[in-house]
């Protein structure tokens, strides 16, 4: 998915901005990532706080027999090792905070599926070398063909030259060898 928002943002750009486009994509990709985790991680941890409790209250065990007041939440295998009514309150506690933690993400999911429905379409260049308004940058009578120019196929083949356009960049071509 996200190598598609990539594509997507270097299309909606001209060539020159290509770097600027896919620095501010990954950027933004992981600031949201970092940001996204550190809220969505803290309101699971808080909910924790409220439902683990109340599961072991609900399963009649006194959270202050528990060393250090309430469960830690472990590793599954630390889990699994709990005795049942703790087991059981710290496994439907955990699933009643991440629940109310994927509510929480509702929003934003709409909010981008909003923002979405109201982007422009931009149809994907077919040329390296087109701007994002279908022109043509460079012109096949603005291109000169080096014969001297052998990409390493030998003396007397011929197939591969470099052509330089009307900026000054590097165009490969290809021309058959005369026999």
């Amino acid at each position: 998915m996200m190598q598609v928002v990539v594509l997507a943002t270097q299309n909606a750009v001209e060539q020159k901005d290509l770097g600027v486009a896919t620095f501010a994509a990954t950027f933004f990709r992981s600031l949201g990532g970092a940001l996204g985790v550190a809220v969505f991680g803290a309101l699971l941890t808080h909910r924790l706080a409220d439902t683990v409790p109340s599961r072991l209250a609900e399963a009649g065990v006194r959270a202050d027999r528990i060393a250090g007041g309430t469960p830690t939440l472990g590793s599954p295998e630390q889990i699994g090792a709990l005795p049942e009514p703790v087991q059981t309150a710290v496994i439907t506690g955990f699933a009643d905070a991440l629940q109310t933690t994927f509510l929480a993400a509702v929003p934003f999911a709409l909010l981008g599926f909003l923002v979405l429905l109201f982007l422009r379409e931009t149809p994907l260049r077919e040329h390296a070398q087109e701007h994002t308004t279908g022109e043509n940058v460079a012109e096949p009578s603005e291109t000169a063909v080096d014969p001297d120019c052998d990409l390493g196929h030998g003396p007397d083949d011929a197939a591969s030259r470099i052509a330089v356009d009307a900026r000054g960049s590097a165009v490969a071509r290809l021309a058959k060898a005369e026999p």
